[in-house]
């Protein structure tokens, strides 16, 4: 599944792309969500991922917490482990979200990559050409 849609903590949708590892779309009402999806996949698979995404339906794992946002927690630790922490800060500041959102899992995990590279000698998140 490369690109699904998930729920973001301030009830607005986004789309995350696992191909990419990070948000394609975000805060969108549902109406917007579905339109945008129509335009990428039809109408068919729009509405069953819309579904899916609304009803929190696990992609890769089930979610440890019932709250709806168990994506959302999903797709921030996939983008922490592919582009960092601060690429995670920049798109929650880019939808009016505070920091307090990223949970402290993905934050330490993160973090453990970025120790496993350095003692590999390369170099982060660094840009490449």
């Amino acid at each position: 599944m490369p690109s699904y849609y998930l729920k973001q903590p301030n009830q607005k949708i986004a789309v995350f792309d696992s191909t990419v590892d990070d948000l394609v779309a975000m805060n969108f009402t549902e109406e917007e969500a579905l339109a945008w999806g129509v335009e990428q996949w039809g109408r068919r698979t729009a509405e069953e991922k819309l579904a899916n995404g609304l009803a929190d339906k696990p992609v890769w794992q089930k979610s440890e917490l019932a709250d709806g946002l168990g994506r959302w927690r999903e797709a921030l630790r996939d983008i922490a482990l592919q582009h960092g922490v601060d690429h995670v800060r920049k798109v929650l500041d880019e939808m009016g979200l505070p920091n307090e959102e990223i949970p402290q899992d993905v934050v330490k995990a993160a973090a453990e990559r970025e120790a496993e590279w350095r003692a590999e000698g390369i170099e982060p998140y660094a840009p490449t050409t």
